[in-house]
């Protein structure tokens, strides 16, 4: 799943508990392969190729609806692992 970021959330409204969220009860997981609000677009991923296979699928997508990603305001940036515990791999973002 290289293509997603995991996520994991609580189901008890205990977000801010960074104890809580690392237990196994009450917890869930979900792989992301892209956030939409408005007219704006954030496609997360742990590898480049990752990152433009999902720009190529939201951009099929979007051409199928009659949209365009305005290529002069896409920017691609990286966010490198905060400890290698988390993830070995730095996470691509296209915004």
């Amino acid at each position: 799943m290289e293509d997603s970021v995991r996520i994991n959330y609580r189901l008890d409204s205990n977000l801010f508990n960074v104890r809580r969220l690392q237990a196994k009860t009450k917890t869930n997981s979900e792989h992301v392969f892209e956030l939409q609000h408005a007219d704006d677009a954030a496609l997360p991923s742990h590898s480049a190729k990752g990152l433009q296979r999902n720009l190529d699928n939201i951009s099929t997508t979007y051409k199928s609806a009659g949209l365009v990603v305005n290529v002069k305001k896409t920017e691609v940036m990286t966010q490198p692992p905060q400890c290698k515990a988390h993830s070995a791999h730095p996470v691509f973002s296209v915004y």
